[in-house]
């Protein structure tokens, strides 16, 4: 029989909270960020031709996928092999031109989607180094703020962890008060 090697024990809470903290550190300058923001623009300006649909017309549209690459390359190749059953109404050289762009755009969408998801997982690491940091931070100010003076500016804090029962509505915010000096 053969002996297995025993897993590593699975972190308690504590653990797995410390392991996460910190994963991202970087900071940009107001010159980085605009700089990023202007080449995105020169990107869209570059591109006058896309256009913006809503959800409505997204919802009753034909969706091509995958599985339909090879029935559009095979109907137009098709088509231009036999031209006479080519019907009046379809017009081929329109139908070129969309393959055409619909096959230039492709490399565009993913260097975008790839740039697009990068810049959303660094906000969302960002993001959850934050919060993590702030609840820190709460956690302390609970512990030892009250021998501080601190409760009333705690007070507000707590609310973001008010169980609520549904069809209730939210308590208004309470207004932070500002410490005298």
């Amino acid at each position: 029989m053969e002996a297995h090697a025993a897993l590593p024990p699975k972190p308690n809470k504590t653990e797995r909270h410390n392991k996460m903290k910190n994963r991202i550190d970087i900071a940009i300058t107001e010159e980085q960020a605009a700089s990023a923001v202007a080449a995105v623009a020169a990107v869209a300006t570059a591109m006058p031709y896309l256009i913006a649909m809503s959800p409505e017309d997204r919802k009753y549209m034909v969706k091509p996928g995958e599985r339909s690459e090879g029935f559009i390359r095979a109907t137009l190749e098709l088509a231009r092999e036999n031209t006479h059953l080519v019907p009046s109404l379809v017009d081929m050289t329109k139908l070129d031109r969309d393959l055409a762009l619909r096959d230039k755009l492709a490399p565009i969408e993913v260097a975008l989607t790839l740039l697009a998801t990068k810049v959303n997982h660094t906000r969302r690491l960002a993001a959850a180094d934050l919060y993590e940091g702030c609840l820190d931070l709460y956690h302390e100010f609970q512990r030892h703020g009250q021998d501080q003076g601190l409760d009333a500016l705690i007070a507000p804090l707590r609310q973001r962890f008010k169980r609520r029962t549904p069809g209730t509505e939210p308590e208004a915010p309470v207004p932070t008060p500002t410490p005298t000096p």
